[in-house]
């Protein structure tokens, strides 16, 4: 019985949807009365009904263009309740109290915006008009809007998107917010400012779908908390902001700490009141990008006093995972063709804990090795299925819980049966036996030949790798050899590669691939002292130069297991896919002579 296990096999197949978002989110709640819609709310209230006036259904685009007039527009200030704001005059850059003590900390810019996010306007509290940020995101109706959980209206909130407005000017229109979707619970404290996010439907304008005039973003899971460069764009209030133009900052990423909080944080000057809402995006190409975020979460995305000097220096985002894709599937379900099922999910690093091995190869038939084998503590043995896209779509059993596969020391992966391009493994157990697998797919692993009796010279194997049709093994007095007739099932014909020593001696962990796009052998290493190395073109001359990828130090120490494959789909193994002690994965998508490849965390 493996601790958590049940429950994860069945997020992986998706059958705990239920239990990670309820079957009828709030539809739409009025949130708490917002002290900052760029940032802080207040506590919550009970009443709950859905957005657009008189219940939504009748409140159309020709309705918001007459209501939203330029004169009602020019009045939408986010509502301040029991804070003092900060003085109307000043900018939108203004230096740090002491001038240049942080001047590492970048200003947005001002831009004409993009049409794929824009202002959200609507009437709140003693209908005082005020706005949040929104950004359109791709759905089957093509009619959706994203935004902060704490950016919504009450029943006659009137509430309606401007995309890419620009100083007064809405080149694409005002169009009609009928329905919107949080999820129960949200809110701007403790473990509910992590679920500050919330779905918009918006009416037809014109006859034409919003999506087919604004393009749309990619709704995308959080790669991890650290992201080297993310779009954030915002339209702050025109008190703070005379501009009145969106502006936008590329920046890392960070977590925010605090228990049981799962948030990002950025640094970025210029982000006043009203920028609640606005899209965090990855990969962004000018006009769209992929949002793996929004301004919000605790204090609805920032700090709670807005007369710190950091006020509009600091912004938070609440992390999408399973909870906003179930949202995300019941808001369109609603709306139009039926959706694809929510992202998929490889569980937490309660479950990840106890993964004892991982091999990446082509176990699903696709020509490459996106897919991956993990061996848990438990004897269980399971396949995850990889997109070509530096994910996992899905996970099946190949083998239950059982004794035997608690004795595995290593698993290697190729294509080693003459003929056939799919992976085969090659296991080795704690006796010293060791197994070649010749069947391995998604109906289980078969075609068992034993390689080498127990009791073995392979109890003295530390590390297993594969080059071509052969075995690379590092032993534990520190030779390399290689065996070049798996092909043929047979170990005859060992060729040595390094003689016996200390260096090789001190090896812990062995990946192969092709790391230099050369098609060759390159071999990532791990030694003892948590130092990791490539050796390119390894061959029958030896292993050459070590080319450094990390630095000795705790951090490589606490490494459970890697492997390397073709994860981003570029046509060759050079994604070094990791699993550590404390149950995080981590995939260092194209690693080669450079360094460590893109980061991107698949459970984090």
């Amino acid at each position: 019985m493996r601790y958590v296990r049940s429950a994860r096999a069945a997020v992986t197949m998706g059958l705990a949807l239920a239990a990670l978002a309820p079957a009828t989110p709030d539809v739409f709640a009025l949130a708490p009365a917002p002290t900052r819609t760029g940032h802080p709310s207040a506590g919550p209230t009970a009443l709950r009904a859905p957005w657009g006036a008189g219940g939504g259904a009748g409140w159309t685009g020709a309705d918001a263009e007459r209501f939203w007039t330029p004169q009602r527009m020019a009045t939408a200030v986010p509502e301040s309740v029991g804070a003092t704001p900060p003085p109307p005059s000043a900018p939108l850059n203004r230096a740090a109290v002491r001038p240049g003590a942080r001047a590492a900390v970048p200003t947005a810019q001002h831009f004409a915006g993009v049409p794929s996010v824009g202002t959200l306007y609507y009437l709140g509290k003693d209908q005082a008009a005020h706005n949040c940020t929104a950004s359109v995101v791709t759905s089957p109706g093509r009619n959706l809007i994203l935004t902060a959980g704490h950016c919504s209206p009450g029943p006659n909130g009137r509430a309606a998107f401007v995309p890419g407005y620009d100083r007064k000017a809405e080149p694409f229109g005002i169009w009609a917010v009928t329905r919107g979707y949080t999820l129960p619970g949200h809110g701007t404290t403790g473990a509910g400012s992590n679920l500050d996010f919330a779905f918009g439907v918006v009416a037809d304008l014109n006859g034409r779908k919003l999506e087919d005039v604004t393009g749309g973003n990619t709704l995308t899971r959080t790669p991890g908390y650290a992201n080297p460069a993310v779009t954030v764009i915002g339209y702050p209030e025109k008190s703070k902001d005379p501009k009145d133009q969106a502006i936008r900052c590329t920046v890392p990423t960070s977590r925010l700490g605090g228990a049981g909080l799962t948030q990002l944080r950025i640094d970025c000057r210029g982000f006043w009141d009203g920028v609640s809402g606005g899209p965090w995006m990855i990969n962004f190409n000018g006009a769209t990008g992929d949002i793996i975020g929004n301004v919000g979460g605790l204090n609805g995305g920032g700090l709670a006093n807005p007369n710190d000097p950091r006020y509009q220096e600091i912004s938070y985002s609440p992390v999408y995972d399973d909870q906003i894709f179930s949202l995300y599937q019941q808001a369109t379900a609603d709306t139009g063709p039926t959706p694809p099922p929510p992202a998929y999910s490889m569980g937490d690093r309660a479950v990840w804990q106890h993964a004892r091995r991982v091999v990446a190869g082509d176990f699903t038939g696709h020509g490459r090795a996106e897919d991956m084998i993990t061996v848990w503590s438990d004897g269980e043995v399971t396949l995850y299925r990889g997109d070509g896209k530096a994910h996992f779509t899905g996970e099946t059993r190949l083998l239950a819980p059982n004794s035997t596969w608690t004795h595995v020391v290593s698993v290697t992966a190729g294509a080693f049966t003459s003929g056939s391009a799919a992976s085969d493994l090659v296991v080795r157990w704690s006796d010293g036996e060791l197994t070649l697998y010749t069947h391995v797919d998604s109906a289980g692993i078969g075609g068992e030949i034993q390689l080498a009796a127990p009791h073995s010279q392979w109890t003295h194997a530390v590390a297993v790798a594969v080059a071509g049709h052969a075995l690379v093994v590092t032993w534990d007095d520190g030779h390399v050899s290689e065996f070049p007739r798996l092909a043929a099932h047979s170990l005859a014909g060992e060729i040595q590669l390094i003689a016996a020593g200390p260096v090789w001696a001190d090896i812990r962990t062995v990946a192969g691939g092709d790391l230099g796009g050369d098609q060759g052998l390159d071999l990532v290493v791990r030694r003892s002292d948590g130092e990791l190395g490539l050796y390119p073109d390894v061959d029958t001359a030896g292993t050459h130069t070590e080319i450094p990828l990390a630095p000795a130090g705790p951090t490589w120490q606490t490494l459970t297991d890697a492997t390397v494959g073709d994860d981003t789909g570029n046509g060759r193994p050079d994604d070094l896919l990791t699993v550590w002690a404390d149950g995080h994965v981590t995939l260092y998508a194209d690693t080669g002579p450079k360094g460590l490849g893109t980061v991107i965390t698949l459970v984090s």
